[in-house]
């Protein structure tokens, strides 16, 4: 049987999951105007989408 903590990490793991987390995390850095931060996310999502599941290569 699984248990919350299985559930709760499996959960973020899923690219789908990050990258919802991520464009919400977007929103509190533009209302702070954190460009730093921006800038940071910006580069995490580059690397989320390279690795993204099924990729039509280019």
């Amino acid at each position: 049987m699984k248990n919350d903590n299985d559930i709760y990490e499996n959960i973020y793991f899923k690219y789908e999951v990050q990258r919802r987390v991520f464009l919400e995390y977007l929103q509190v850095m533009i209302a702070r105007e954190d460009w730093h931060g921006v800038a940071d996310l910006a580069m995490d999502m580059r690397e989320l989408e390279a690795k993204k599941p099924n990729r039509q290569k280019s």
